[in-house]
């Protein structure tokens, strides 16, 4: 999605890097089907943009080291972000600005150990990002002003909406206050002022339509300091302010009561006469499906293929470790040209194979 956005400026020459290959093409199609459907762009401005992107699984291609502008969004995995750059710092010019898509991890924290910390700073594409303007450009302790709004000239350049974070804290800028009203909605339910239903009915129906035209700081610009002040000193005193999860959300949580966003897991035997038991977890939030095993002496490969079995649309090892030690690799299936419905092959070092 990102690259998409970026290909919509002809001036932009777009590279994309995996580790893997990757149809990026069909990927972009997949996510941008609707948009031709309604004649929002044309299948000709679709084609134009995808000319302006290329795709390599070489980090020492040309794509990769003659970049100006290099945007992260692998796992959100400490780990994973931290060695991507050391690798992309090998290779890249030292005036190449860096910056990760992360939307929880601290960008200074990720930055923390690499020789030129000044060109590096957060990035956070709301998601879609094809779709929400949103970017909020997160600054680090060691960021220069210089690659803060050059970052910022770059994305409204590609016709996003960008907004700059001055400091690196949890929830950066929108979470903060997304999460501020999500703790006052459950509250309220909490409380038993109002039933979800209606808590949310209040917001779509009501100060939630005024929101997309004027934000809270125009609502007080427009009321007055004077009435919004008054109106704190009644009502503050009288709302949430926990700094825990709620209790409702707790015991809802042990009831098995997650949301329609919950984790699905099923365990599985991926071979009746060696001690593998496999877990396939599908994230419904991210995507993500993550395959455990809890030996993987026996567990080599798990790949993700069609519906009918015929194509392999990824695929990924485990790294063989000590037995009796579990391992687990995850496969970001929002990435794949998939339908409703995919299969998964875990196979095994003596070339035994499951599908799920």
């Amino acid at each position: 999605n990102i690259g998409y956005v970026f290909a919509s400026n002809p001036d932009f020459q777009v590279g994309m890097y995996d580790l893997y290959p990757t149809d990026v093409e069909a990927g972009i199609r997949t996510n941008t089907k609707q948009l031709v459907e309604k004649g929002v762009i044309t299948e000709e401005e679709l084609a134009d943009r995808l000319s302006r992107i290329s795709f390599t699984n070489d980090i020492d291609s040309d794509i990769v080291k003659n970049a100006d502008f290099v945007i992260e969004a692998v796992f959100e995995d400490m780990k994973i972000k931290r060695e991507t750059f050391a690798k992309l710092e090998e290779r890249c010019a030292e005036d190449t600005i860096f910056c990760t898509n992360s939307s929880v991890m601290s960008p200074s924290e990720i930055s923390a150990e690499l020789k030129h910390r000044e060109r590096f700073v957060g990035t956070h594409f709301w998601n879609p990002g094809h779709l929400i303007p949103l970017v909020e450009v997160v600054r680090t302790k060691y960021v220069s002003d210089q690659v803060v709004q050059a970052t910022y000239d770059l994305l409204q350049e590609a016709g996003k909406k960008p907004v700059i974070v001055k400091k690196d804290v949890p929830g950066f800028l929108a979470n903060r206050m997304q999460h501020a009203l999500q703790r006052e909605a459950i509250s309220i339910v909490e409380n038993g002022i109002a039933d979800a239903r209606d808590v949310d009915d209040a917001i779509k129906y009501g100060f939630g339509m005024r929101l997309g035209v004027s934000g809270p700081m125009e609502v007080i610009d427009r009321g007055g300091l004077d009435l919004t002040c008054s109106i704190h000193k009644y009502l503050f005193p009288h709302l949430e302010n926990s700094t825990e999860p709620s209790r409702l959300m707790l015991r809802l949580m042990e009831e098995g009561k997650l949301g329609k966003g919950a984790v699905l897991t099923t365990t599985m035997t991926v071979d009746d006469t060696a001690p593998t038991v496999t877990a396939l977890s599908k994230d419904l939030r991210t995507g993500n499906l993550t395959v455990t095993a809890q030996d993987n002496q026996f567990v080599a490969v798990v790949q993700v293929l069609n519906a009918s079995g015929s194509e392999i649309l990824a695929s990924s090892a485990l790294e063989q470790s000590e037995a009796g030690q579990p391992a687990s690799v995850t496969i970001d299936l929002s990435q794949l040209k998939i339908g409703p419905s995919c299969m998964v092959r875990v196979a095994d070092y003596a070339g035994n194979e499951s599908l799920y």
